[in-house]
């Protein structure tokens, strides 16, 4: 089991005084993967765009995909898919925003304000 990880391309964001619950379950090789991220005042949202390390490798012969949303008070919502894009020695996720296709970070959407609330939904086979 590898420890799920928020990172950053450039520089790693830090949760402060914010909140951040990563929890899995497995069903035979079917991984049932969710973070869930509130920012707080001191929530720091690193550099770059951000990935998500998974608990288990994936099986990259597949492509699976999964949702997010992120409600940002007083701007609404924004949401989009989440797609495997580190077949590497360790296996992440990215958010790809379905309004601009770019990746979310620490730079898109240009604001992230304190209380804001990330989901993350991702299904997949474990390698």
């Amino acid at each position: 089991v590898m420890n799920p990880a928020w990172k950053g391309s450039v520089t790693d964001p830090s949760i402060g005084n914010g909140s951040i619950l990563f929890s899995y379950e497995e069903n035979y090789k079917s991984i049932f993967y969710n973070v869930n991220i509130t920012t707080g005042s001191t929530t720091n949202l690193g550099s770059g765009d951000w990935k998500f390390e998974l608990p288990y490798w994936t099986n990259t012969a597949r492509k699976e995909v999964g949702q997010w949303a992120m409600y940002r008070p007083g701007l609404g919502w924004l949401h989009g898919a989440v797609v495997c894009t580190d077949p590497g020695s360790i296996h992440s996720i990215q958010l790809l925003d379905s309004a601009s296709g770019n990746y979310i970070g620490a730079a898109n959407p240009a604001s992230i304000p304190a209380g804001s609330s990330l989901q993350i939904t991702y299904n997949y086979s474990r390698g």
